[in-house]
């Protein structure tokens, strides 16, 4: 579970350190007469309660658990857009109650579909399909892979794209920005 505890000594402890996504239970393992005394694990993370505008609090939807989704119900006058709410590895989904009929103003687009990461963990980021502009996607790598050097740990909708937060891309003559952490203009994830 934990690389950098080798060699702990007698009574001694170390910080367990678990993937994104995930949060180690105990944080630390106290090491006696050569073996770990706690059973350290790598639990999968809860969500905070959601922030949707014009939406009802309900009592399911706070600390939604890994893997467990609640309906969100709608202010009168809203319906809900990319429900239910989902909770997967500590990120929520993005639903979003929007007023019926006329709207008041111009909305700025929400990011429809989920970022494009080559060798994304395409079940994780399908959670942020539907995210409001200025709301940001935790960029997570299929198991066995892991994020390029200098790419970015989350991308930002911006007027209904998915953005870096900031700017990756540098010419270096050769055309390609994968080391950069982009190849093609999408965040890369390459073999462990």
């Amino acid at each position: 579970l934990n690389r950098g505890c080798e060699g702990t000594l007698h009574l001694s402890w170390c910080m367990l350190r678990c993937p994104p996504g995930y949060e180690p239970s105990p944080p630390m393992l106290t090491c006696g007469d050569g073996t770990w005394q706690e059973v350290g694990r790598c639990v999968a993370q809860s969500c905070d309660a959601p922030e949707v505008p014009h939406s009802i609090p309900t009592e399911e939807c706070i600390d939604l658990e890994h893997g467990k989704s609640c309906e969100l119900r709608c202010e009168v006058g809203f319906l809900l857009f990319c429900g239910p709410l989902v909770c997967y590895l500590g990120q929520l989904s993005f639903p979003r109650c929007e007023r019926v009929g006329a709207s008041e103003g111009i909305a700025a687009p929400h990011c429809e579909e989920p970022p494009t990461v080559l060798y994304g963990d395409l079940t994780a980021l399908r959670f942020c399909a539907g995210a409001p502009s200025g709301e940001t996607c935790r960029v997570r790598c299929r198991q066995g892979y892991i994020l390029s050097p200098n790419a970015p740990l989350f991308l930002e909708c911006a007027h209904g794209r998915w953005t870096a937060p900031y700017a990756l891309a540098i010419d270096d003559g050769s055309g390609s920005s994968a080391s950069n952490g982009l190849l093609g203009g999408h965040v890369l994830c390459e073999p462990q």
